[in-house]
């Protein structure tokens, strides 16, 4: 491989980096922009629900518990479908990192080494979202289920 091919190499090799750097960082901040803002409108529907013109009304409560756990679900099916896109950029990264060495360059080495150290720790993100999930669940299930026993007595 000549200079000029090799320099030509590199240049797309570094305009791709870029572009799964862009990528990666839109989809891996909007995911968490939009659970940030579903969780937060989730459990405001949680604290409506002990409002005095709403907190002994089954149908309310009911339907706000509903559109709460919509919300959820809503933000795990927008995480399930963005997360491949994150990977997908970030095994590009490793590969271009790989390539770059290759070729005889001391290639940025970020994600290589982020994955190196953190290695034990992937899937946090969805632990997390798994996590708001089941307490959202169990939140509403005793808000529920409180209604229902204060109704009773």
């Amino acid at each position: 491989m000549d200079d000029d091919e090799l320099e030509m190499k590199v240049d797309i090799l570094l305009a791709e980096y870029q572009a799964a750097h862009a990528n990666r960082n839109y989809h891996g901040s909007i995911r968490w922009t939009i659970g940030s803002i579903l969780t937060a409108t989730s459990f405001t529907l949680f604290g409506i629900s002990f409002l005095q013109e709403i907190k002994n009304n089954v149908v309310e409560v009911l339907l706000l518990s509903c559109v709460s756990l919509a919300l959820m679900i809503v933000w795990y099916a927008w995480y399930r479908y963005v997360h491949p896109f994150v990977h997908l950029s970030l095994e590009r990264f490793w590969a271009i990192e790989e390539e770059l060495q290759k070729l005889g360059f001391d290639a940025p080495k970020l994600h290589t080494t982020i994955k190196e150290k953190t290695e034990d720790q992937s899937g946090r993100g969805k632990k997390i979202l798994n996590y708001f999930i089941i307490f959202a669940y169990f939140a509403w299930l005793f808000r529920i289920l409180f209604l229902i026993l204060t109704l009773m007595l």
